[in-house]
């Protein structure tokens, strides 16, 4: 099996994941809970971009080894992918129950607060316990952190944690990810035509086969709510 397991990986990181499926999928009756087959066999079909077969993957991997962390993370992932909201729920209530949740995964989940409009007070508890867990944040934590105290309107906060965001990315200019954060402060100013620019400046950073990145298309939600008739934003 070591030898399969090896050309199982090389598929995989050669690019060759529809080779890694099928060799993933025959060696999964000889092995029904190998780690190493569940995450070559996601991975593939992530690579492959049939995400709908990865979450039943990891639906099946979980009724074999129900509270598998890796399996409870994958899930989580895509469902935040698929804006699945009771997914979500589903996969941090059983890495919560079991202790699992680590900053990364907060920040995963308050994110997709944002994504989905639905930033509370939870959200910005999460993301809290997030920073203080984590030590010293990375930037995408302290760039999700700035952007949930813009929604929470508390703006000095959202100021002051932006300002860290940019030293750790040691930017010279402002990215995307900084000009939403910016936009978003200024609509809570009141100042739309301001939010509108900052909104323009956040370019698609991914590449054209890719998904658009994420504050390019909250950048733009944002921008057409603020062109609707009053009183529709």
């Amino acid at each position: 099996m070591l030898r399969q397991y090896l050309r199982l990986e090389a598929f995989n990181t050669s690019g060759r994941p529809d080779s890694a499926l099928a060799l993933a999928r025959a060696l999964e009756p000889r092995d029904p809970l190998s780690p190493v087959l569940f995450g070559n066999e996601t991975a593939a079909l992530v690579r492959l971009g049939d995400f709908d077969g990865a979450r039943a993957a990891v639906d099946a991997f979980l009724r074999r080894i129900p509270q598998h962390f890796g399996a409870l993370r994958t899930g989580l992932q895509l469902a935040v992918r698929a804006h699945d909201r009771r997914g979500v729920r589903q996969y941090v209530t059983a890495l919560d129950r079991n202790g699992a949740l680590d900053p990364d995964l907060m920040n995963s989940w308050a994110w997709f607060d944002v994504m989905e409009g639905t930033v509370n007070d939870s959200t910005l508890e999460r993301v809290h316990s997030a920073v203080r867990l984590s030590g010293t944040p990375e930037s995408g934590l302290l760039h999700t952190q700035a952007t949930v105290y813009a929604e929470t309107n508390q703006l000095r906060e959202a100021r002051d944690v932006l300002a860290q965001y940019l030293d750790a990315t040691l930017q010279s200019e402002p990215d995307g990810n900084t000009w939403y954060v910016l936009g978003r402060m200024a609509e809570k100013y009141a100042l739309d035509s301001a939010a509108r620019e900052y909104y323009a400046r956040v370019n698609n950073e991914n590449g054209p086969k890719d998904p658009p990145s994420d504050c390019y298309v909250l950048a733009t939600h944002r921008i057409a709510a603020l062109s609707a008739p009053r009183g529709k934003k």
